[in-house]
């Protein structure tokens, strides 16, 4: 009996350093997802191409945010796939989901960026082709609470501002950006839906718009461009 209790103490040893061993190979990457507060948040890492496994999201706003590091010479792409048939397993029937990250060169060498995705109720997977990578997917719970009003929202690449209310009518806001690419800034609400482009320049800017607003509500600015930016509050 006590030969089998110490047989039993080393296999269970043995799997624990294998697997101490796999969670340590870059080329395999960690999933950790947890509800709290009705909240979503799932976590990523790894190296090179790979598709996550299936996580789970309600209808409404989510957020990715991704950092990657890699030579000046490679790429970093992701994009979003919905489980079109839920079966939890990515397969041609799943249906691109329209949000995707695509920089190159220096942009990829160093790269940090947060973009924001309207999700219908299901699960989703992730492609990316990069460096050295972190994920980070979070679905914040839309609570009915008012934010606080918009300040000025600074820095670089793509990347969401907080959440402020807006009350029904006409805003007026500034923008500068520096840089030789796209410069693209959208309106978000707490659903995820995307206003039409208010700002869609290349290269350096410095100017004005406007948004109408006929539902009150919380929003958010995303910007899209991989330069140096604001945008302040002028008037309503």
């Amino acid at each position: 009996m006590f030969k089998k209790n110490v047989y039993f103490i080393l296999v269970l040893i043995v799997v624990f350093v294998l697997g101490v061993m796999a969670g340590k190979n870059w080329e395999r990457f960690s999933v950790s997802g947890y509800k709290q507060n009705n909240k979503y948040t799932y976590s990523f890492e790894g190296e090179g191409r790979f598709v996550t496994d299936a996580f789970y999201l309600d209808d409404g706003l989510f957020f990715i945010k991704v950092a990657n590091q890699t030579g000046p010479n490679d790429n970093l792409f992701m994009e979003v796939f919905y489980d079109a048939n839920g079966n939890k397993v990515k397969d041609d029937d799943d249906q691109w989901w329209g949000q995707y990250i695509n920089v190159g060169y220096e942009d990829a060498e160093s790269y940090e960026g947060v973009i924001p995705v309207k999700a219908q109720k299901g699960n989703y997977f992730i492609f990316i082709d990069g460096g050295r990578w972190q994920i980070t997917v979070n679905q914040p719970e839309i609570t009915g609470k008012k934010a606080g009003r918009f300040e000025s929202f600074a820095g670089q690449g793509q990347n969401v501002s907080r959440m402020f209310y807006l009350e029904k009518g006409k805003y007026t806001f500034g923008a500068e950006y520096k840089g030789d690419d796209n410069f693209i800034v959208y309106l978000v609400d707490d659903r995820g839906n995307y206003s039409s482009r208010l700002v869609n320049v290349i290269g350096d800017y410095s100017d004005k718009f406007s948004v109408d607003i006929v539902i009150p509500g919380n929003y958010l600015f995303y910007v899209d461009g991989m330069g140096i930016w604001k945008i302040y509050p002028v008037q309503k």
